[in-house]
């Protein structure tokens, strides 16, 4: 902090703090004073427009800065320290920043700040709590101070009245406070100030006056003429347009006039009902008077409601228009972002801060607070977002698959942002070296086994032309060793044979080779037909049963009769046409065969076809029919499928 040796409340201080904002002003510029609108305190900066000093005013001033200085001498007894008052600066991000201190510590690490005593304010402070236009003053004494807490006290000066609390600076707060005069600063730079306002004060209205007058039978008025005149005044009346306060403040008082005029004429009527018996006209034109007086109050009263509603909504439309323009400009920034999606919803609260506010300065002056408070909160995120992003946009542009919640990681501090950009980095790269390494590893192994297959092949291909030079020489040294086997027997048959005698010729006995009993037993080889079994095969005719699987619940189709018999299931080799309606219409014919259709073993048959063609054999082994068939042909098969069919049969 910069030291300024110049005394409070001197030319040179006002000079001073003319070109710095002050810690006075914080409270102000955040729109939380209850003295001074932010509004005003841009036109003290830019125009140095200042609220006039009243003498009453100024007493204020002089009795607190008594009560300042009693209390300082008491701290300094309670401390035994020095407490001296002193001016202070220090520039931040261009801002600078003033501040002029009740008294600072001697190490500089306290600040004192003294309040007028105030019931309410010393009730808060012994609460520990602090409204806000207090709060900001202090957060920017210790910003510029530099000290770690403020020590705040409200009293008028004397040990009996006197209250005091600790405050030390929040960090988010600060934040606020900077982003807040960035801000204003800003604000400053476009604002322009309105034409001086007077003091609004409503015009009285002038209606006519009526007058009358009893003469015998007759009354005398001008309320006739009154009449015109009051229907001309409600015709311009309630063609007009409220803008400004004045005007508010006209049409007010105008329909509190006509109000008291609509009594005025009722008292009237009934006091010429009293003078005089007959007085029909002077109450009809007094009727209409009060008809026209009475649309015009009407009139008023919604005209005034309607035009300040309007007047609001122009207020904060203008304000709203303001707010997305500046949050268009940061979606502009940050792109393809959306400031939206980092901060969530963000709904200002203009209804909120018109309430209770009676004129359209005022009204204009919490809008627009309102209005700054909402960019500052937005500049805040700003502030921390775009460096950022930008840290984002230069460290992973290669990365973006990593960040598909940037939008919700940008909106922190740099420090553990950055540290979660390069974890993740990190990550991403000991993982990666990992795969690529496992895939290293997994393509080394490949090879080294495609090596050791191509290495045990070729050993294995010269141990088989081994195996085979081995095998060829065994042969052939069998092959020899048979070979002389051979002509050794043939010379042992030729010996033998030379010393045996002549055979003697006796007649030949022939031998009698009875014939093989049939394969199947008592059945046919080729099942159970009419010529082989006629009554088995009658008895199978009228007692067996079809399969109608085939055949449609209407119409014709095909059935196969079969029949179960000592526990074996036959079937008859031949389809039938089947008529739904009339039964089967042809019966079973002398060639067709009964044969028997239950499973066999697969390896068996196999066994005993293994000199068949395999696609062939499988399809007999199916098909009971072409088992059937090739049972009649006489070829050098016929054997085999004899036994195929026992198989079938038994």
């Amino acid at each position: 902090m910069q030291l300024f040796k110049v005394e409070q409340g001197t030319p040179e201080w006002h000079e001073l703090r003319d070109t710095h904002l002050t810690a006075s002003d914080a409270s102000a510029m955040m729109g939380a004073s209850k003295y001074k609108s932010r509004t005003q305190l841009m036109k003290e900066k830019k125009f140095g427009v200042k609220e006039k000093i009243t003498p009453a005013k100024q007493a204020l001033f002089d009795k607190g800065h008594a009560a300042e200085d009693a209390a300082r001498d008491l701290l300094e007894v309670d401390m035994l320290e020095s407490f001296a008052p002193v001016v202070g600066g220090i520039e931040i991000d261009g801002l600078k920043l003033l501040a002029s201190l009740d008294g600072l510590s001697e190490d500089q690490q306290m600040v004192f700040e003294h309040k007028l005593w105030n019931e309410t304010l010393a009730e808060n402070v012994r609460n520990n709590v602090l409204e806000e236009t207090h709060y900001w003053q202090l957060e920017h004494q210790l910003l510029v101070s530099g000290a770690e807490n403020a020590l705040f006290m409200t009293s008028d000066g004397t040990a009996d009245k006197r209250e005091c609390m600790h405050y030390i600076s929040i960090p988010e707060r600060r934040d606020q406070l900077i982003a807040g005069w960035k801000q204003f600063n800003k604000d400053l730079e476009s604002f322009e100030m309105e034409a001086k306002k007077e003091v609004v004060v409503a015009e009285k209205t002038i209606l006519p006056a009526i007058s009358y007058s009893v003469t015998g039978t007759e009354i005398t008025t001008n309320i006739a003429m009154c009449l015109d005149q009051i229907k001309t005044m409600a015709s311009e009346e309630m063609s007009k347009v409220l803008e400004t306060d004045q005007d508010f403040a006209d049409k007010d008082q105008l329909n509190k006039d006509v109000k008291n005029a609509r009594a005025g004429l009722k008292d009237m009527i009934a006091k010429v009902r009293g003078e005089f018996v007959s007085y029909s006209q002077f109450e009809e034109i007094a009727q209409e008077m009060d008809g026209v007086l009475q649309q015009m109050q009407s009139h008023g009263e919604k005209q005034v409601k309607q035009a300040k509603e309007a007047k609001k909504q122009a207020i904060w439309t203008e304000a709203d228009n303001n707010l997305r323009q500046h949050i268009a400009e940061c979606d502009a920034k940050l792109k393809p972002m959306l400031l939206a999606g980092i901060m969530g919803a963000f709904t200002p609260d203009w209804i909120g801060a018109m309430k209770n506010k009676r004129t359209i300065e005022s009204l204009e002056n919490a809008v627009f607070e309102e209005l700054a408070k909402r960019k500052v909160e937005i500049n805040q995120v700003m502030d921390r977002v775009t460096p950022n992003l930008q840290y984002l946009r230069d460290h992973a542009a290669d990365y973006k698959f990593l960040f598909s919640d940037a939008q919700q990681l940008v909106n922190q501090d740099a420090e553990p942002f950055q540290a979660i950009i390069k974890s993740r980095i990190a990550d991403h790269k000991q993982a990666e070296e990992e795969r690529l390494e496992a895939e290293r590893q997994r393509i080394q192994k490949e090879e080294e086994a495609k090596a050791q297959r191509e290495a045990e092949a070729k050993a294995e291909a010269e141990r088989e032309r081994i195996r085979k030079e081995e095998r060829a020489k065994a042969q052939a040294e069998e092959q020899a060793n048979r070979e002389q086997e051979e002509a050794d027997r043939l010379q042992r048959e030729a010996e033998e044979k030379a010393k045996q005698p002549e055979p003697t010729h006796e007649p030949i006995q022939q031998a009698v080779v009875e014939q093989s009993e049939p394969l199947v037993g008592d059945i046919a080889p080729f099942g159970i037909t009419k010529n082989s079994y006629p009554d088995l095969f009658e008895e199978f005719k009228d007692g067996c049963s079809f399969d109608t699987s085939e055949v449609p619940k209407h119409g014709k189709g095909y059935v196969i009769p079969e029949i179960e018999h000592e526990g074996k299931l036959y079937r008859y080799n031949m389809q039938l046409t089947w008529d739904y309606s009339w039964g089967i219409e042809e019966w079973l014919e002398s060639e067709g065969a009964w044969l028997v259709v239950e499973p066999f073993e697969y390896a068996e048959l196999k066994a005993d076809i293994i000199d068949y063609d395999s696609k062939e054999a499988m399809r007999y082994f199916f098909d009971e029919e072409a088992i059937f068939d090739l049972a009649h042909k006489s070829d050098d098969i016929e054997y085999k499928l004899e036994v195929v069919l026992r198989r079938v049969q038994q």
